[in-house]
């Protein structure tokens, strides 16, 4: 297990080594170089190696590659731990790599893998990736088929076996390749992943010329996981192969439609009730097809398919999104009207509680307040799910506050800030009784650790001991290759062992703690958030207690501070709150500096590829590649500058981030005669997504001013 002499530095010289390997992680390599270039000479010993080496991958980062080299061969030549040794053949690899130098590049980074099983799944990943770069797929196929033998995360296997997939087709190795695409769906874990891994397969072997391998796992990948991030292109891709039949257009709709395709959606959907008037799908498709169109033709067709099928489950949700779509148009009488007839036909449905609160809602909107307050207590009075429940309570508060009865608001926002688990109108009921304090001055970056005796102890009278399970924890092997990885610069593998404590100790709040502790003082903020956010539901059975209720390093290792300098840097430069800036990257990314979504969008900000070429051009960025948005440092100036834009455009942050997710025009559509209340605003945004969007960061904004800026 690698070891560490930098904890007996002192005070100021152990916040400089961590501000720069803060800084290394979040790809601000300039910054640590200056950081750690004068604290070099001032140690000796195992302490200077280790500061040096933290040094060189700065430098290598900064694309001083000739003076990373160099520092690497000056370790291998003095430094004496075994670790120690194993990271500067590996910064030397990676130094080799950058000048171009990729034979000694492999030599160096080989005997790194062959000598460190810690590191070496993820270090034959580097090589893979290096060698597919330079277009030679055998020498790809060989350190990916040797990573795949030693790889444990599930997210090392899939990237390993991807780009093995890639190099065996390159090199048309039909079976060989087939194998390692049928890794990738035993690797993918979780339905989304498998959808992705199902077209990746079916790209592997059309490439190969195994047409009909590749329409058959695209027809089960749309029909089967149309939330797939690859959903989109599986679509197109089966429509290239000629592989598109009529019943397929129903499953090609829905993904069209979750995607925000519309027009693309409405032609599918037409298409399949062509062909299938009746068949299995019709009522769905007609449902879809209907929430695809304009507003003003989505309410005829959902009235007239609830009456069609008054028996069908898709009845009383049509009724629900036609009341909707009346609402988009500002008609809050026939929305009402609506309503009505959604809960005197279906009372007890998801959708007629539903559609209860947003009848009072109308009424509100329509100046009605007693009627208002008359329909949400009669949807409390039909024990209502904890959700509904809630926001009956918050907005029943809201207009007796408006009314001038504060003490009854109290008593009504009391009683929703009471509804477990918790969610966004319990948090949102919590602000109204207790606003939390501003942000606009935090510093994220001069943030005080936690007091973990005090989460100790509250752990001992829940029956758990945190300092047993630390020590448990401390030695699992997943443990161990994290700190490994992170100590050879591997930040992304790193991060990917998270994933393996949530089974493991998935009833063990207090070793997940300890963990995400841990994975956030490496700067691996993803695995901290992951971490934190199991050890809190599994501490407070799932939101039964409030977050704002557990002692507060338990709270915020679930809430953490990703990324601090950057984002303090960032929010200063650019005039914004940085917890609601931390907030937005949180929903945006959970933190993850690599994600791509099915739009293209990268890294902690989410970028789309048009959005940061225009941003690239505002901000002056000379030689802009979209690969650069996955840096962490650029990523985040990026997002700074185009939510600072949204907020100058749009005025409240409400409106900022719905633009920020769904574009100006849209929010400039939702903006009707009343909707200047940001409560009111909020829930009136018709693309659920959006809608859901806005509140999340909204939630974890009050959250983090709660915990961060007392």
């Amino acid at each position: 297990m690698p070891t560490t002499t930098l904890g007996a530095l002192p005070a100021d010289q152990r916040l400089t080594v961590r501000t720069a390997r803060n800084a290394l992680a979040a790809g601000d390599y300039s910054r640590a170089v200056s950081l750690l270039d004068p604290l070099v000479s001032q140690l000796e010993g195992d302490q200077q190696a280790e500061v040096r080496l933290l040094y060189g991958q700065a430098l290598v980062g900064d694309g001083q590659l000739d003076n990373g080299l160099a520092t690497s061969e000056q370790l291998l030549s003095s430094a004496a731990r075994a670790d120690l040794l194993s990271a500067s053949r590996l910064l030397k690899g990676q130094a080799l790599r950058g000048l171009d130098r990729l034979d000694e590049a492999a030599t160096e980074m080989r005997a790194v893998a062959d000598a460190n099983p810690l590191v070496a799944a993820a270090v034959r990943l580097e090589l893979e990736d290096m060698w597919l770069g330079a277009s030679r797929p055998d020498e790809a196929a060989a350190d990916g088929q040797k990573g795949l033998e030693t790889a444990q995360p599930r997210l090392l296997k899939i990237d390993l076996a991807e780009k093995l997939g890639t190099a065996e087709v390159a090199l048309k190795q039909t079976d060989a390749a087939m194998d390692a695409y049928r890794q990738l769906l035993t690797a993918a874990g979780t339905k989304g992943y498998l959808g992705e891994q199902l077209y990746n397969l079916a790209v592997g072997a059309s490439q190969l010329g195994r047409t009909d391998d590749a329409i058959n796992a695209l027809r089960t990948s749309i029909s089967q996981f149309p939330r797939s991030r690859k959903a989109p292109d599986a679509v197109v891709l089966l429509e290239k192969l000629g592989g598109m039949r009529a019943q397929d257009r129903f499953y090609a709709g829905v993904i069209r439609y979750l995607f925000w395709n519309f027009k693309g959606a409405r032609a599918d959907f037409e298409a399949y009730l062509t062909e299938f008037p009746d068949g299995d799908q019709a009522v769905e498709a007609r449902y879809y097809r209907a929430l695809s169109s304009l507003a003003r033709d989505t309410t005829t067709q959902l009235l007239q398919l609830a009456s069609d099928v008054p028996d069908d489950d898709f009845a009383p949700m049509a009724l629900l999104e036609a009341g909707k779509a009346q609402e988009e148009l500002g008609n809050y009488a026939s929305a009402a009207g609506i309503y009505d007839g959604l809960v005197a036909t279906y009372p007890t449905r998801d959708a007629g509680m539903a559609g209860a609160f947003r009848r009072g809602l109308d009424h509100f909107m329509l100046g009605d307040s007693d009627g208002a307050l008359s329909t949400w207590n009669a949807v409390l009075g039909r024990d209502p799910e904890p959700a509904v429940r809630a926001q009956a309570l918050y907005w029943s508060g809201k207009v007796l506050d408006a009314r001038g009865d504060s003490s009854s608001a109290r008593e009504k926002y009391q009683s929703a800030a009471a509804v477990r688990p918790v969610d966004y109108y319990v948090m949102r009921a919590q602000v109204a009784l207790g606003p939390p304090p501003s942000s606009a001055d935090v510093d994220p970056a001069a943030s005080q650790p936690s007091d973990e005796a005090d989460l100790a102890h509250w752990f001992a009278g829940n029956g758990l001991d945190l300092t047993a399970g630390s020590q448990v924890a401390s030695q699992d092997p997943a443990f161990i290759r994290a700190t490994a990885l992170v100590q050879h610069g591997l930040f992304k593998q790193a991060n990917w062992e998270y994933e393996i404590f949530l089974t493991t100790y998935a009833d063990k709040p207090d070793r997940l703690y300890w963990l995400a502790a841990r994975f956030g003082e490496m700067g691996l903020s993803n695995a901290e958030l992951k971490l934190g956010t199991a050890a809190l539901d599994g501490a407070t059975a799932g939101g039964q207690v409030s977050v704002l209720d557990v002692p507060p390093a338990l709270a915020r290792v679930a809430s953490p501070l990703a990324f601090p300098d950057l984002v303090a840097s960032a929010a200063t430069q650019r005039g914004l709150d940085p917890l609601l800036f931390m907030s937005l990257m949180h929903q945006e990314s959970d933190f993850d500096p690599y994600v791509e979504s099915v739009a293209k969008a990268k890294g902690l900000t989410q970028i789309i590829p048009q959005t940061g070429n225009e941003v690239a051009r505002a901000l002056g960025v000379a030689n802009f590649q979209q690969e650069d948005l996955y840096h962490p440092r650029r990523n985040g100036q990026f997002g700074a500058y185009y939510f600072s834009e949204r907020l100058k455009r749009n005025g409240s942050p409400v409106r900022a981030l719905a633009a920020y997710n769904a574009g100006d025009g849209n929010v400039d559509t939702w903006t009707l005669p009343g909707r200047d209340d940001p409560d009111v605003f909020a829930e009136y945004i018709p693309f659920a997504e959006t809608h859901d969007y806005v509140k999340k960061i909204q939630t974890y904004w009050w959250i983090n001013r709660y915990l961060w800026a007392r």
